[in-house]
């Protein structure tokens, strides 16, 4: 079975775009993209990407050019290649918010795994506020080319029951399946503690890394490592600056980041609704403890009091006082381990298969 599989784009590399390269290998799958950056993404060499390499993609930092160009890409320019991919493919795997609106086009079989929340939700985070007003554009425009791309799947899979629940109730569809995205477990390794917390996350507002950072400003006894780039990073930066218990590393390298996993106290990752969150997992692959917080997808990958933390609001007050307590709650690295291997790359493959084959 010949398979292809469209991606929105892969500018940053986080957990959807991991996960469709972890199929794409194993399916000698092709990726079709808007967006690719070659540059930053080492970890997805040796696959075959198709992209739009037309001037707009020069431009790909303008978030509203970026996206009025995914749409036009998805929407009107593969139009013209319906065909390419209806007799060259047997079955298409589609993930992200604006690939969806190529499948209503293919008569392939095709499967949506859904990996985030609907892009109404998205579009009323904080990091969305614009020139433009993305709620009007997305009632104007978007609403219905979303639901029609929806209904026009084979069958829909998706990342966690609180995505599944969230599509069901948002477009009355009836999710066919629950595959939890993959963490391979056997690049990660434990260390002893070196008393530090590490924080890895693309740095936006809803991730609530600026509410992580701000706890261990009134905690100078407590060491924060933070991993990763976006629009809150000068203010990260100049914390780290101005708080000697707090380091920003920016971006790092893979070996890097496992490293720094395995010599951690504790990640902590409190995202605001998180669809299910790897970056936990990774850290239960080291056989270290996640802190994550009460919603969205996180609570499905953690075992309280045995592989981690979680956390109800108020974030900030909570955290300041597990932190600070931390010492008392002991956690067995095997367990850890043992949690994240319900989540290896190889359950998750052979998930998916049977209902690829199916």
């Amino acid at each position: 079975m010949k398979t292809v599989i469209f991606h929105d784009f892969f500018i940053d590399i986080g957990g959807g775009g991991k996960v469709v390269n972890i199929l794409s290998k194993y399916l000698k799958a092709p990726i079709v993209t808007c967006f690719y950056d070659k540059s930053n993404l080492s970890t997805i060499q040796n696959t075959k990407i198709f992209h739009d390499n037309s001037f707009f993609n020069k431009l790909k930092s303008i978030r509203e050019l970026k996206l009025i160009r995914t749409i036009y890409f998805f929407n009107h320019k593969l139009k013209k290649l319906k065909n390419f991919f209806n007799e060259n493919f047997d079955s298409a795997i589609f993930s992200g918010f604006y690939s969806i609106y190529f499948a209503r086009f293919l008569e392939i079989y095709k499967i949506y795994y859904i990996q985030a929340e609907p892009l109404s939700y998205i579009f009323e985070r904080e990091n969305y506020k614009s020139l433009i007003t993305y709620k009007y554009i997305y009632e104007l425009f978007l609403k219905k080319l979303e639901r029609d791309s929806i209904f026009s799947f084979d069958k829909t899979i998706a990342n966690s029951n609180y995505i599944k629940k969230v599509y069901e109730e948002e477009f009355g569809i009836k999710v066919n399946k629950i595959i939890y995205p993959p963490v391979d477990t056997s690049k990660f390794y434990y260390r002893e503690p070196e008393d530090y917390f590490l924080l890895v996350s693309r740095l936006y507002p809803y991730k609530r890394v600026d509410v992580v950072a701000k706890v261990f400003t009134k905690i100078p006894s407590k060491k924060l490592v933070i991993v990763g780039s976006g629009p809150l990073a000068s203010y990260i930066r100049r914390l780290s600056q101005r708080y000697k218990n707090i380091k920003y590393l920016g971006k790092v390298s893979e070996k890097k980041l496992i490293e720094l996993y395995a010599r951690c106290n504790a990640v902590i990752y409190i995202s605001e609704k998180e669809p299910f969150g790897l970056v936990p997992l990774e850290a239960n692959s080291a056989g270290k403890p996640a802190i994550v917080a009460n919603e969205g997808g996180l609570t499905e990958g953690i075992i309280p009091f045995k592989t981690g933390l979680i956390l109800d609001p108020p974030y900030e007050s909570n955290l300041k006082e597990v932190i600070e307590n931390f010492d008392k709650y002991h956690f067995s690295k095997i367990d850890c381990i043992k949690n994240a291997k319900r989540f290896d790359k190889k359950v998750f493959l052979k998930n998916f298969l049977r209902e690829l084959k199916n």
